[in-house]
């Protein structure tokens, strides 16, 4: 249990986005969340469903075309985290977000960007092996015309040996 808690620490190190429970429809509790909404125990032969509506994140960022600062803000319109745990505590999660993105930039004689996102992670955890694997798509459009796309893909995995493979495809297109 104290590795698989310690590899949802490291997934969460990573910069996935949480659930808050406190927001969520909850079937049953297999699962115990900390203020974050960090999983931190999970109860054995169980299966949850939690669904976030309206979840909005802003930060200052750069166009990547252009390299214009602004802000980035995602806007899940809905985001559904499903958890199933057996009876020797080995534990499935999968989150799938969907929502719109928009970027302004500071300098109000740039484009604005807006479009549609959508986010998936699912992991697979039990006491010897762990693996993690996220998908992020995103396509805006920019009131001059211009596009911005970007998609990536991440993949974790441990083994009981400690071997860890790791890798991440992605980028993005300016047109």
């Amino acid at each position: 249990m104290r590795r698989l808690l310690a590899v949802l620490v490291c997934v969460a190190g990573f910069g996935m986005t949480s659930i808050s429970a406190s927001a969520a429809e909850t079937h049953l509790n297999c699962a115990t969340f900390d203020a974050s909404g960090n999983i931190v125990s999970v109860v054995p032969n169980c299966s949850q469903t939690m669904v976030v509506k309206n979840q909005t994140v802003s930060m200052p960022s750069s166009n990547p075309c252009s390299f214009v600062p602004g802000t980035l803000t995602f806007v899940y319109t809905n985001s559904i985290f499903h958890i199933n745990v057996n009876g020797a505590s080995d534990v499935w999660v999968t989150q799938t977000q969907t929502g719109s993105v928009t970027f302004v930039p500071t300098d109000t004689k740039q484009p604005s960007y807006s479009g549609h996102i959508t986010v998936w992670f699912g992991a697979s955890l039990n006491k010897n092996n762990a693996v993690f694997h996220d998908t992020f798509n995103a396509t805006l459009s920019g009131t001059d015309g211009s596009t911005i796309t970007f998609h990536m893909v991440d993949h974790m995995s441990v083994s009981a040996t400690g071997m860890t493979n790791v890798f991440s495809i992605g980028g993005f297109t300016c047109g």
